[in-house]
């Protein structure tokens, strides 16, 4: 028993330290490389707040505008290929243009901040989600803060992606849902709207099962789209559609669109570029086809607990068209959902349970290694892994020897 405490204990000192010191590096790195800063997705926000400031809302979405102000940024005509373009809603720039001049380092590192505040914020929430458990002070601490260094978090925190957003919604989401507030939970999932094609996946269902939770959901994202729609008025609305197709026709053959969980990520893996009719055709049949599936098993479920969520999470990230490495983040919701699930059981020792966001973020931390050959191999075997327990959560005990010490 004191040999497993120890081992318990050495590994989660040694896993915090290593990726606390592993992130504060390559984010060092970062900052002081140019070419590092001149590719982070944050580049994509920074040149629609600039646009919006110098001509107004309606023209954030021009391509050209955008491709301009980021080949002036660093100097030399950029290429389309490595255009970040900004394609989120606009209510998102109201908080960018806050932190945005001319110094785009300097905008970047306040930028950086925010996002470490709205991380704080989703962690707060989630361990909220999972105060009835009595885990102990020391396995909610670790917890939390495994949880805050989450590696796919971490992923968008370095290049400036605003997708903590959409883990701070889906936080509230789940802490309100499983407290029996479904509006108010509804109210937090609106704040998915930030990647809209989730969104529609997540909110949806509940259409079909606990209709608060939809309602919730249309009102927060239907303020945030009239807000969006008043900033760019029709004029910038027909921009949006225009560099959406931009963007959609490069999934198919440019380099970003490797680097998915996604169906459209698979196929660009494993068959390279496709005839892009072919390719948008598939995408969006699985996209519908998961939407059909999910809300079948919505409507014939009696109650909506800890496995529906997860699972909507886990098939979210699978067939939504386009979602990048960082859109990781909401594994969280997941994991969370598995440990009130294992705990509440008693399968799993509680100290173990509060170290699993950081054995996840190791194990994909060792997909880079090399060449990244198995960086999506390990990516879904976490995933089905998740689903797996989720589904059949006493089986945990045919995947390890863990188990819950008298009195803890």
């Amino acid at each position: 028993m004191k040999k497993d405490f120890d081992f318990h204990r050495i590994f989660v000192l040694t896993g915090i330290i290593s990726l606390a010191l592993i992130y504060l590096l390559l984010w060092l790195r970062m900052l002081t490389t140019k070419s590092e800063y001149d590719g982070a997705d944050f580049m994509g926000l920074y040149s629609a707040a600039r646009i919006s400031q110098e001509y107004g809302f309606p023209f954030i979405y021009d391509a050209e505008m955008q491709v301009d102000v980021q080949s002036q940024l660093v100097g030399y005509p950029f290429p389309v290929e490595q255009t970040s373009y900004f394609t989120h809603p606009p209510f998102i720039l109201l908080l960018v243009n806050l932190i945005s001049d001319e110094n785009y380092t300097e905008s970047l590192i306040r930028w950086m901040i925010i996002l470490l505040l709205l991380n704080g914020a989703s962690v707060f929430i989630l361990m909220k989600s999972v105060s009835a458990l009595n885990l102990g002070r020391r396995s909610q601490w670790i917890l939390a803060i495994s949880t805050f260094l989450f590696l796919p978090t971490f992923s968008g925190f370095i290049n400036g992606q605003d997708v903590i957003l959409l883990l701070l919604g889906t936080s509230i989401w789940m802490f309100q849902l499983f407290g029996g507030k479904p509006f108010a939970a509804g109210l937090g999932l609106g704040l998915s709207v930030i990647r809209p094609q989730t969104a529609i996946l997540l909110t949806a269902p509940f259409l079909l099962n606990r209709r608060k939770v939809f309602w919730g959901a249309v009102l927060c994202s239907g303020t945030l789209g009239i807000i969006s729609l008043a900033l760019i008025g029709p004029a910038g609305l027909q921009r949006y559609f225009n560099i959406l197709g931009v963007v959609e026709g490069g999934m198919g053959h440019l380099p970003h669109s490797l680097d998915m969980p996604t169906i459209s990520g698979m196929l660009r893996r494993t068959f390279g570029a496709m005839d892009r009719n072919l390719f948008r055709y598939v995408i969006w049949s699985g996209y519908l086809g998961g939407l059909t599936i999910i809300g079948i098993l919505w409507r014939k479920s009696r109650q909506i607990s800890e496995k529906h969520v997860g699972l909507l999470i886990l098939g979210s990230l699978i067939v939504v068209p386009y979602a990048h490495y960082h859109e990781l983040t909401i594994l969280l919701i997941p994991i969370f959902c598995l440990i009130r699930m294992l705990s509440a059981k008693r399968l799993v020792s509680n100290a173990w349970l509060a170290a699993l966001p950081l054995v996840i973020s190791f194990v994909l931390m060792f997909g880079f290694v090399g060449e990244g050959h198995l960086k999506y191999i390990l990516v879904y075997t976490i995933m089905f892994l998740l689903a797996y327990l989720l589904i059949f959560p006493h089986q945990i005990n045919a995947l390890t020897r863990l188990r819950r010490p008298a009195g803890a």
